[in-house]
């Protein structure tokens, strides 16, 4: 399962490009900001492989989680 109706063949490797946060403008009823945009820097597109990718660096490393299996891979390739 490639994870991206767009690379049928299997979607790129999150971790062989750079990305980027940065604060979004929406704001809570008190005027803090509430969301942050990752993105890659390149512009490519996004997958939801790599937002599972992005969650599991977000949630769980620093809790010594182990990775999930990145559905833009095909099985076997890979970790």
């Amino acid at each position: 399962m490639s994870g991206c109706p767009h690379c049928p063949d299997g979607h790129d490797d999150p971790t062989i490009k750079p990305w980027a946060v940065a604060v979004a403008s929406e704001r809570d009823g008190d005027g803090q900001p509430i969301r942050l945009l990752v993105q890659p820097t390149d512009g490519s597109h996004v997958a939801s492989s790599d937002a599972e990718w992005v969650r599991w660096l977000l949630n769980d490393v620093a809790f010594g989680g182990k990775p999930p299996r990145a559905p833009h891979r095909k099985a076997g390739e890979g970790p």
